[in-house]
């Protein structure tokens, strides 16, 4: 068990309403997952004597609710520039196959100027994996945002911006680039945009000497040039840190050195998170003197951010299951004949996914049936959840195992025949000549339209509708 799970309680996990805002089981598992990364990630730096404090949001967050903004989903995680270059060069051997760092001298596709930490190669659903998330089954971690220094030297700070601006028109005319090629199916035609892009290219490397290629996608190289001109000042020469790509905007975006690079550490949930010491400034100046008073505000990537990975699972299952679900032939067979309880098997991701109302859900999906008089009945059976060491791992289990062999009474008292569908699919498949592939949602539009439900149905429904029903 890692170390921030023998911290946080059973009762961290339950569904939790916070200054009037619902935080699900699912996103409490997230923000679990989230404190083991920013855990490990501490024992690093410790170890390498490497500062960090909690940014933006997060740094709110301690100081106002001692934990997570409720409406909040990630964390933010500041370092002054010289301790974020040697976490760079440091971090990807610590990470091994724990953890991914993504910046861009790490990826060719990433085009951010901050790096993105994230706890493993992809998500799962792995009974082991999920033991070391903290049952999340999402990737989670936080970002980490260089604060440079500004050159105590007027010119040769107004230099700096000067190459930091004519970068981000460089980046900014790639991008259109990239997106008239990809919608003209091939290199943009606009040739007075391309004339641009190419003069700000020569530009550019001839007042840095930075060297463009052709092995990495040119909006890549640019966010590593930006990176390297904000490195430029070192501590001994300045008086203030910033994020550039702010200060570029604003000038008043810029803290004097010594406030973060002293730092204080502030309760956050179940561990210390290290705050800079004039935190009350740095919030004040950036979200006002009424810090204090909670404000919903939505994440600027969206809440929750598993949404887009549940949508990029769901694409690579249908992907996967395209031909069956075209060549799947639908019959009633004999099998079939009089009053038949189905129990079928459910994926992990489902019950971690509705969890809070799995059995509700459950229900539904047996009442429907029973109102159209259908002479079969579907359930979930959570064959995965039935261990003694799933039992003590899951909060939902234990209410599933029973209602599992409540029904399992009420169908016998009914004379119903029992088709345990829980072990093989094809075998399953075969037998019944009628349902496949993992148990979903009851489709509302499928109701409606009063055609036979089937498990495809199920899987097929309305994937914007039912991610919308994650977002406690």
């Amino acid at each position: 068990m890692n170390k921030v799970a023998g911290m946080i309680p059973e009762q961290f996990y339950e569904r939790e309403c916070r200054d009037g805002f619902v935080v699900g089981e699912v996103m409490k598992h997230c923000w679990a997952a989230g404190l083991q990364a920013v855990s490990d990630l501490q024992d690093f730096c410790r170890a390498h004597s490497i500062r960090f404090f909690a940014a933006y949001g997060t740094l709110l967050g301690t100081v106002r609710h001692g934990g997570f903004i409720p409406w909040d989903d990630d964390i933010d995680i500041g370092m002054t520039g010289d301790d974020y270059i040697r976490f760079l060069e440091l971090f990807p051997e610590f990470a091994g196959e724990n953890y991914q760092i993504f910046n861009p001298y790490t990826r060719d596709w990433y085009c951010m100027n901050f790096s993105h930490i994230v706890n493993g190669r992809d998500l799962t659903f792995d009974r082991k994996n999920l033991k070391k998330r903290c049952g999340c089954p999402f990737l989670v971690g936080p970002d980490v945002y260089p604060y440079y220094y500004i050159p105590r030297n007027k010119e040769e700070e107004e230099y700096v911006l000067r190459i930091l601006k004519k970068t981000d028109e460089a980046i900014a005319l790639s991008r259109e680039s990239d997106r008239r090629s990809k919608s003209e199916g091939g290199f943009a035609k606009d040739s007075r945009l391309n004339e641009a892009l190419a003069y700000a290219l020569v530009e550019l490397q001839h007042e840095t000497g930075y060297e463009f290629t052709t092995d990495r996608p040119l909006a890549n190289q640019l966010e590593i040039l930006y990176d390297q001109i904000c490195r430029l000042t070192p501590p001994e020469e300045a008086d203030y840190l910033t994020r550039y790509d702010e200060y570029v905007k604003d000038r008043s975006k810029k803290f004097p050195k010594e406030w973060l690079e002293n730092v204080v550490e502030l309760p956050f949930e179940y561990m210390q998170m290290p705050v800079p010491v004039v935190y009350d400034a740095i919030l004040k100046a950036r979200f006002g003197g009424n810090y204090m008073m909670p404000v919903q505000e939505p994440a600027l990537h969206g809440y929750p951010f598993y949404a887009k990975q549940m949508q990029d699972v769901g694409n690579r299952i249908e992907e996967r299951e395209r031909s069956l679900v075209e060549t799947q032939v639908i019959k009633t067979g004999d099998r079939c004949k009089g009053k038949t309880a189905v129990l079928f098997y459910t994926a992990i991701r489902d019950l971690l996914i509705y969890s809070a109302e799995a059995i509700d859900k459950i229900r539904q999906v047996i009442a429907y049936f029973r109102e159209r008089q259908d002479r079969l009945f579907l359930w979930w059976v959570p064959g995965q959840f039935l261990t003694e060491e799933d039992m003590a791992m899951d909060q939902i289990a234990p209410q599933m195992k029973q209602e599992y062999e409540m029904l399992q009474i009420q169908f016998a008292e009914e004379n119903c025949g029992i088709c345990d569908l829980s072990g093989d699919m094809d075998h399953a498949v075969k037998e019944c000549g009628l349902f496949y592939g993992d148990a979903g949602m009851l489709s509302e539009k499928t109701a409606k339209a009063g055609k036979k439900v089937m498990l495809q149905d199920y899987r097929k429904s309305d994937m914007d509708r039912i991610l919308s029903e994650i977002r406690y």
